[in-house]
């Protein structure tokens, strides 16, 4: 599923209305009159540019963790990643920045009332960035299936259709019920490069690369895609071979899989079913 943030204006416009309120934080003077004023431009300007870097950076170390470490897995450690790559690092680079911009104007920040009450606001601004970057996603897959509810559990269909619709001594094509925002669409085996578990939904992965909400889970995948053609990476994840572009011996056995897609989910397979995955993707070369 697709963050709105990954898309750059949405950022930039965010970041605009963020830059515009911590600029009139504390003002004593009202907007109308600081905006015919140079100081004004100097300061919201270099508000902006600070604040970009910094959702720039949250969004890159979070698009990072989202693929090294999962919520539904490892939360402990993911909490742990977020706070210190998520949070202090970006708070350490406002602060340095917001130095460096002090000191340009010959003001030390420490005379000036930034850090008691412009830094903690911004350490706030950071969180909640945060959160909302995590969150984003979950919400607008909760918005697909929320939307979709009085459709019935999906099933093997006949390209869209009933058995009865068919023409009589006509094959039945299998086909997987999916969505796409309010759109119900039917994919066949063949167009699924993979699938996994994100927040308590399944997604699946087409060859072009694109995010579809499904109400199966993985084990009902599982028992309906040809073993031959795909595997269950682990019990998050389920990949095509032809999506498999190789693997890497790891740590205790175990081997990193390397995918034509992302996941934000690890694409590892546990040393228990090592062997049985080199068996599989050597019977395709």
């Amino acid at each position: 599923m697709n963050n709105i943030f990954d898309k750059f204006y949405i950022r930039l416009i965010l970041v605009l209305l963020i830059s515009l309120y911590i600029s009139e934080t504390g003002s004593t003077v009202g907007l109308f009159h600081r905006l015919v004023t140079l100081d004004f431009y100097k300061e919201y300007f270099a508000t902006v540019f600070i604040a970009q870097i910094v959702f720039e950076l949250v969004y890159f170390i979070n698009r990072k963790l989202e693929g090294k470490y999962q919520w539904t897995a490892g939360w402990f450690k993911r909490l742990l990643a977020q706070i210190g790559l998520g949070i202090a690092i970006p708070a350490l680079i406002v602060l340095l920045l917001a130095t460096v911009y002090f000191s340009l104007f010959g003001v030390n920040i420490l005379k000036t009332d930034y850090l008691y009450y412009i830094f903690p606001l911004v350490l706030v601004l950071i969180f909640f960035l945060n959160v909302i970057l995590i969150m984003t996603p979950y919400f607008m897959i909760g918005l697909h299936l929320n939307g979709n509810r009085h459709e019935l559990r999906p099933s093997l269909v006949t390209s869209g259709l009933s058995q009865a619709d068919d023409a009589p001594g006509m094959p039945i094509k299998e086909a997987i019920k999916a969505y796409r925002g309010q759109t119900v669409t039917f994919l066949d085996s063949h167009e699924i490069w993979g699938a996994y578990i994100v927040g308590g939904n399944v997604l699946l992965i087409t060859k072009d690369k694109e995010e579809l909400v499904t109400d199966f889970n993985l084990d009902e995948l599982e028992a309906l895609l040809d073993k031959a053609d795909y595997f269950r990476i682990n019990r998050q994840l389920i990949a095509a071979r032809q999506a498999c572009k190789g693997y890497l011996a790891i740590e205790y056995g175990k081997l990193e899989v390397e995918l034509e897609f992302q996941v934000r989910v690890k694409a590892v397979v546990s040393q228990l079913k090592a062997k049985a995955f080199k068996e599989w993707i050597s019977r395709h070369i």
